[in-house]
């Protein structure tokens, strides 16, 4: 019942004209196309135009936040959650307040084809809804390379990889998918990086199940990556050609190594990609 409120209640908002007044509300993607399953990070900026401070607050039936997800032309699409609770936010006269939100893990996003979105923003005190403008991305499947079922050491659980290739409009990338097969969720699905199509990428397992994975990114240069089970980066290494090509080799104890190549630079943890799980879930805005 409180879905169907909640579903109403978005509908509503599409009927509302885009309101400036009082409170700006914009939203930005840094990309229009997007792999099923990845994070999809949206940039929300809520200027405060009121001439006061402002506390927003949800109230029963009425969040003070959220988005308006279409897929298609109008298949509205709801919230995984409809009673997810937000955080306060303060947002002081004059000023503006960012904040990255994934939507993978808030909405179910995994059909196929083109998609819109726009952040719907409630008042309390004015009982007034602002809007965003609505921007457009599309999902699609990346091509599967490669797929193999582990045991997750220490637990019960086994997770499967994929690295699949996905092209974007300027480049091919390289993602690594994991799913628990046992208890039937995407772990992580993330790009490890670009890729050449005339180099496919090497992969190996290591004794601990840890996925270790070498590509070749541009002219003379590869980047070596090393992701557990449980879709944690372990480490990452870039590398160019010396007197051979880099290579991975796995040794009888069940450790994987590079052979070949010269390290170019390896890539400290602070620098290496901040992965978003699909089970992240934001505290507030």
């Amino acid at each position: 019942m409180f879905r169907r409120l909640l579903t109403v209640c978005f509908l509503l908002f599409a009927l509302l004209p885009t309101l400036q007044a009082q409170f700006n509300v914009e939203l930005h993607m840094t990309r229009t196309l997007y792999m099923v399953h990845e994070p999809i990070l949206a940039k929300i900026s809520i200027t405060n135009l009121s001439g006061k401070d402002q506390n927003f607050t949800s109230r029963p039936g009425r969040p003070w936040f959220g988005f308006e997800i279409f897929a298609g032309v109008n298949k509205l699409i709801p919230p995984n959650n409809p009673d997810y609770q937000l955080g306060d936010l303060y947002v002081p006269a004059g000023k503006t307040v960012s904040r990255n939100m994934n939507l993978t893990p808030l909405y179910s996003l995994q059909e196929y084809g083109p998609h819109s979105v726009r952040a719907v923003l409630y008042n309390q005190e004015q009982d007034q809804y602002y809007t965003s403008t609505r921007r457009a991305f599309e999902i699609t499947e990346g091509l599967l390379l490669w797929k193999q079922s582990v045991g997750v050491p220490a637990t019960n659980s086994t997770h499967t990889y994929s690295l699949l290739s996905h092209r974007l409009p300027r480049e091919n990338r390289l993602y690594v998918r994991i799913i628990d097969e046992t208890g039937g969720r995407v772990v992580s699905c993330f790009s490890v990086g670009r890729i050449v199509t005339f180099a496919p990428p090497t992969h190996i397992l290591d004794g601990q199940n840890n996925l270790h994975i070498l590509q070749m990114i541009g002219p003379k240069a590869y980047l070596y990556t090393e992701v557990s089970p449980t879709g944690e980066i372990l480490s990452r290494v870039s590398y160019v050609d010396g007197k051979s090509n880099p290579r991975l080799q796995k040794k009888e104890s069940g450790l994987v190594s590079v052979r070949g190549g010269k390290v170019d630079a390896p890539i400290p943890p602070g620098q290496r990609p901040n992965v978003p799980r699909l089970s992240d879930r934001p505290a507030g805005i």
